[in-house]
């Protein structure tokens, strides 16, 4: 059996759990929970009493034969940043999710960018931007330019984690940005 990892990362409600139960080949295993007290959102905004990944989530992808994908979400809470190190070792790559309709998307993808620099370093990374229908601003091309500055190159896309079909073309651009030779990817 050939297995690999792939995270999910980004702020709270920045849509990790559905983008990986959207293609998920499993049900999901799912540690949400209703937070009971104030969580401080890596500085960004104080979320209240809401549902929230506390711990992670798993699914799994199938790709025929004997190889597949784990699928992990990493907790948008930074007083769980602990517990990335430990998700991401081994991982061939990390799907960045950011909400447009935040207050600071542009400061939470350098936040995300810098916390999973290993993987961005290596183009194993790829940013997904949700809500950008109802909140179109900034664009693609803001957060292009800013990764630019930022020195980061990586593939990013409007996706909506809902869309099953929108997940799998952030995927195949995070496998191709590892192996360009890549002719057809079973995801």
């Amino acid at each position: 059996m050939i297995e690999h990892t792939i995270i999910f990362t980004g702020p709270l409600r920045s849509g990790k759990t559905s983008a990986i139960a959207s293609v998920s080949d499993i049900p999901v295993v799912s540690t949400q929970e209703v937070t009971s007290d104030l969580v401080l959102d890596l500085g960004f905004g104080i979320t209240q009493d809401k549902s929230a990944t506390l711990v992670m989530d798993y699914g799994c992808m199938n790709l025929g034969g004997e190889e597949r994908i784990h699928l992990f979400a990493t907790p948008g809470d930074e007083r769980f940043d602990f517990m990335w190190d430990a998700l991401t070792e081994g991982a061939i790559g990390v799907v960045i999710l950011l909400d447009n309709s935040r207050r600071s998307p542009l400061k939470e993808m350098d936040f995300f960018l810098n916390a999973f620099g290993t993987l961005v370093e290596k183009r194993r990374a790829v940013l997904g931007i949700n809500r950008m229908e109802e909140h179109p601003i900034p664009t693609l091309r803001t957060y292009q330019e800013r990764a630019g500055l930022l020195e980061v190159q990586v593939p990013i896309f409007e996706l909506d984690p809902r869309q099953p079909k929108d997940v799998r073309t952030a995927l195949r651009a995070l496998l191709y940005s590892q192996d360009p030779g890549l002719v057809q990817s079973p995801v």
